[in-house]
């Protein structure tokens, strides 16, 4: 998916058919996507920062996290033996491989990180919001 920002702070033309700016700033008509904090839906880890890629929210989409929090991810991941492994390529790339037990056949997903160095994952696990101990979901 490709994120193209807002033309907030841009001026923008007059009503009259100029073309120059006329020094009003135009607003986004959508906000700005907010990262959240997420977690593997039934554990306790995490919690991940992660940047939605869609503007509606389920279980299994796809967030943009740093390599930091991708390694994080990679190593929770094998804690448990769930059939579901990953490792990163000396080239970045993180590749995550399966067994029969974890999806009924075998596979293997590769992310490469974006030009921010950003890893899209999504879709293998079911993604929750991660809580604070007094119940409240947070975001920033």
């Amino acid at each position: 998916m490709t994120v193209v920002p807002g033309t907030a702070g841009l001026g923008v033309g007059d009503d009259s058919g100029n073309p120059e700016p006329s020094g009003a700033v135009e607003k986004s008509l959508s906000p700005a996507p907010r990262v959240e904090l997420l977690t593997v839906d039934g554990t306790d880890y995490g919690p991940y920062p992660g940047l939605p890629t869609a503007p509606t929210r389920s279980p299994y989409d796809t967030y943009l996290f740093t390599g930091e929090t991708a390694q994080r991810i990679v190593e929770d991941l094998h804690r448990d033996d769930c059939g579901l492994t990953a490792a990163f390529e000396d080239d970045g790339t993180l590749t995550f491989t399966w067994d029969a037990t974890y999806r009924g056949e075998p596979g293997v997903e590769s992310v490469t990180p974006d030009a921010q160095g950003r890893y899209a994952i999504g879709g293998l696990w079911p993604w929750g919001n991660w809580t604070e101990a007094d119940g409240t979901t947070t975001q920033f």
